[in-house]
């Protein structure tokens, strides 16, 4: 029995996006409500020093397209509602983790980047990821016991104090991948480690970390925000299916991609960035996406692309 289609441009959705696009969004949203009891960031509610959910939606992005930045958007409001959070925040607040997923998602269109993520020399892949592994472990101890954290001493950033081991993981994560750019000499790694690491970790930090005043906001603000987070997730995706196979929309969509960025972040700095607790929250964010996307989001793009790529579900372009 064939799989019934939907027609986007030349290439049809199938219901195989539209299941994984479920599966992913029912995984992240466990992962997200796991991370967030496991290693959470005071005094923000729902957010993780090492957010795992991030580190599958992202890939996801990278492989299926609009699919991985909604299922990081519709992840994230789901978590928010299980963690108590007013709907209308909610809706505005998982803008970060659309973000998330739609940054990478962008550039490696907008430049035609390949997922080429192979490495000439097994062995020096295995190597690389060995550490990754030894280092995703290292960050996991830290961000659920302050005292393994601590077990070098602590440094102050931001007014508060963070443990050595912890920021050392950080640094190790952050070498790895640039020695993974050194050793492959890949565009793909290079966009990978850039934007779907560190750009996307510290845009998704500024918006999300306008968390910190949520008691503050007024009914109004709270309002303004959630139809314009609604707004930035509804007309982005329905400009990405429209734009599938026109140039000048695809333009267009790209346009609009920098503008909504560019305002989500104005709004949430504008809103939150004089809360004394706001770079504590904006870095604990940043830095546990950084170290999950450079430890278990590689790991994935490396060993999972070859195999995506050769289902019929991958997506070279926006939505198909």
């Amino acid at each position: 029995m064939a799989t019934p289609t939907v027609t986007v441009g030349k290439r049809p959705v199938t219901w195989m996006h539209l299941v994984t696009f479920a599966i992913v969004t029912g995984v992240c949203t466990v992962l997200a409500i796991f991370a967030v009891i496991a290693a959470p960031v005071p005094p923000a509610p729902g957010v993780s020093g090492l957010y795992i959910a991030a580190a599958v939606y992202v890939p996801v992005a990278l492989w299926f397209g609009m699919w991985g930045a909604l299922a990081g958007y519709v992840s994230c409001v789901l978590l928010g509602i299980n963690t108590g959070m007013p709907l209308l925040f909610v809706l505005w607040w998982s803008v970060a983790d659309f973000f998330e997923g739609l940054v990478p998602l962008a550039l490696f269109r907008l430049f035609d980047v390949d997922l080429d993520f192979k490495f000439e020399h097994r062995g020096t892949a295995n190597i690389i990821l060995l550490l990754l592994v030894v280092d995703l472990i290292v960050a996991a101890l830290c961000t659920a016991s302050p005292a393994v954290a601590g077990a070098l001493g602590q440094a102050t950033l931001f007014g508060q104090k963070f443990g050595l081991l912890y920021l050392l993981s950080f640094l190790v994560a952050a070498g790895l991948m640039i020695a993974t750019i050194v050793v492959t000499r890949s565009r793909a790694w290079t966009f990978y480690v850039l934007f779907g690491v560190l750009l996307c970790s510290i845009i998704a930090g500024l918006v999300g970390a306008s968390v910190v005043a949520l008691g503050e906001m007024s009914g109004g603000t709270t309002l303004t925000l959630a139809i314009v987070g609604v707004a930035i997730v509804v007309v982005t995706t329905a400009l990405a299916v429209v734009a599938q196979n026109n140039p000048k929309l695809n333009l267009l969509l790209y346009i609009v991609i920098l503008a909504a960025i560019v305002a989500g972040v104005i709004m949430a700095i504008a809103t939150a960035g004089s809360n004394p607790a706001y770079g504590v929250v904006f870095f604990g964010w940043g830095f546990g996406d950084i170290v999950v996307l450079a430890t278990i989001g590689a790991m994935l793009m490396t060993i999972l692309t070859p195999f995506i790529k050769r289902t019929q579900v991958y997506i070279k372009g926006w939505i198909s």
